[in-house]
């Protein structure tokens, strides 16, 4: 996942969370460009800005957000085309400025936290063969 992190700029991130936690940088932006098996096409995510701009769902690694505008991402969604999803189980998860730590989800569902104005500061996405192990 490539995340555009307030400070920082794009940094790639392979493993673990996407962000620094507890840093109080939010991410701006991110990308998916592919998870475990599945290439980038077969994942769709969106966002919603804190200033409440929705995006599309997105899929082949195009920014969802915004670079270099200063305005955090607070919240974001992930699913699997319907392809992938009947081999596949996505589960997502973020992390907030104020400490908040929302889900897991795995349906698509808006990942945001209860706090009003929480910028997101980082993500963890997960996604496994059905009835096998993690990638």
């Amino acid at each position: 996942i490539l995340a555009h992190i307030r400070d920082f700029g794009d940094v790639q991130f392979t493993d673990s969370w996407v962000g620094f936690i507890g840093q109080q940088v939010w991410i701006e932006a991110f990308a998916v460009q592919s998870v475990g098996p599945l290439a980038g096409d077969s994942v769709e995510y969106r966002g919603v800005t804190l200033d409440g701009v929705e995006t599309p769902w997105l899929s082949n690694q195009v920014l969802c957000g915004s670079r270099g505008r200063g305005i955090p991402l607070a919240g974001f969604a992930v699913r699997l085309k319907a392809d992938a999803a009947d081999r596949y189980l996505c589960t997502y998860s973020g992390k907030f400025g104020s400490g908040a730590s929302v889900g897991p989800f795995d349906t698509g569902e808006l990942c945001c936290s209860t706090v009003p104005g929480d910028p997101l500061e980082a993500i963890e996405l997960h996604v496994a063969e059905r009835g096998g192990c993690w990638a």
